[in-house]
């Protein structure tokens, strides 16, 4: 038997937002701090940043998701699909991200992860992109994201948009008096996707 998805954590008060910021904000100076030791602790900074749930929170981790640092943007993308109060805020800033810094194959990949995650339903056209990617690897993320999504529109383009003929999405068969097993990776082959 599958285990109870995590219950949707609460949207946190304004004040609390406030101070979470004001902390984030001094604890990312890193002061005194120098190459990996200041990338940890700006790590650290954001991990402590997205326990609060709130709009704010979700702004300043779009700031970092959008700016220069390769490392930095891509940990805020994983770390806004932490964001789940707010699936739509922190969607659309993933998306922002993307959109931003497509030519990186990991922030592409970390983006499709968070999306999944948060299941942001804002990214069709996106995903129609990245389903018709050349690179397999984000090809498969994208089947997987939208598997994970759950959203039957976002089915549709599994069937209707990747190469190579229809996809049909199917539950599990009967096998020696068994059921299929299924794994939360997507399985493709004979243009069946099991999820």
């Amino acid at each position: 038997q599958a285990p109870a998805p995590a219950p949707t954590p609460k949207l946190d008060d304004e004040a609390k937002a406030v101070a979470a910021v004001a902390l984030f904000k001094e604890a990312w100076k890193a002061k005194g701090l120098k190459g990996e030791e200041k990338l940890a602790q700006r790590d650290w900074a954001l991990s402590e940043l997205v326990r609060v749930h709130h709009p704010l929170i979700v702004a300043e981790l779009g700031d970092v998701a959008r700016s220069g640092d390769e490392s930095l943007r891509r940990l805020a993308v994983i770390y806004l699909g932490d964001q789940k109060a707010l699936p739509a805020l922190a969607g659309e800033q993933v998306l922002a991200a993307l959109k931003k810094h497509g030519g990186d194959t990991v922030m592409v990949l970390s983006a499709l992860q968070s999306m999944a995650s948060l299941k942001y339903l804002g990214s069709d056209e996106l995903l129609k992109d990245l389903l018709r990617s050349e690179d397999f690897v984000v090809k498969k993320a994208a089947i997987a994201a939208v598997g994970q999504v759950g959203d039957g529109q976002l089915g549709e383009l599994l069937r209707d948009d990747v190469p190579g003929g229809p996809v049909r999405l199917r539950l599990p068969r009967r096998r020696d008096r068994g059921v299929e097993r299924v794994h939360e990776r997507v399985h493709v082959g004979a243009r069946d996707v099991v999820l």
